[in-house]
C-alpha cells in the first residue's frame, strides 16, 4: 500500500464536521436485512444509525456515545463505521481500484472482491483504514482507526 497521503493541513477544503446524532435515525433504526448477524463489530456495540435513501451508516463504538461527537471524534475513539449503498451497476471496490492506483490494495472479502484503502489524515491526526466490497447489489464499506489487516479480518467476518 502506498506511503503517499495528502497531509490534514493541505486539504483545501473540508465540509464543518455535525454531531453523528444530527443525522437521521437512531440507535434502534437498521433497515431490515442490514443489520449485522452478531449486533456488534469487533466487541463494539451499534449506537447510532443513519439510514436515507443513499444509504445506511451503522456506527459501533465500546463506549456510550455522546449525542456532541462527530465521525472524527468517533474514529478516534475507536468507533467502526459500517455502511451499506446501492452499488446501482457498479462496484465502489472496482472503481477505487482503477482510479486510485496504488493508494488502493485488492483483498478478497469472502468471495468478493474488494479494496483497502489508508485515508488522508484527519485533522485530529486519525488515519483510518477503509475496505471497501461489493456483493453486485449493495457496496459496503468498513471504516476505523486499526491496522489494515485487522480491518480486513473484521470484514471477512462479516461476509463468512
Amino acid at each position: 500500500m502506498s506511503a503517499s497521503f495528502t497531509p490534514a493541513d493541505a486539504v483545501r477544503s473540508r465540509l464543518p464536521e455535525i454531531a453523528i446524532s444530527s443525522r437521521s435515525g437512531g440507535p434502534d433504526s437498521v433497515p431490515s436485512g442490514m443489520s449485522v448477524p452478531s449486533g456488534s463489530i469487533d466487541g463494539r456495540d451499534l449506537r447510532w444509525v443513519d439510514s436515507s435513501s443513499t444509504g445506511t451508516y451503522q456506527y459501533f463504538l465500546d463506549q456510550p456515545m455522546g449525542k456532541d461527537v462527530t465521525p472524527d471524534a468517533f474514529l478516534a475513539m475507536g468507533g467502526i463505521q459500517y455502511g451499506q449503498e446501492p452499488a446501482n451497476g457498479e462496484s465502489f471496490a472496482g472503481y477505487l481500484i482503477d482510479v486510485l492506483g496504488e493508494r488502493a490494495v485488492a483483498v478478497k472479502i469472502g468471495q468478493y472482491a474488494g479494496a483497502l484503502t489508508w485515508a488522508d489524515p484527519l485533522p485530529n491526526n486519525v488515519r483510518s483504514h477503509n475496505v471497501y466490497w461489493s456483493d453486485g447489489t449493495t457496496n459496503f464499506a468498513l471504516i476505523g482507526d486499526r491496522p489494515a489487516a485487522e480491518m480486513v479480518t473484521l470484514a471477512r467476518k462479516l461476509v463468512c
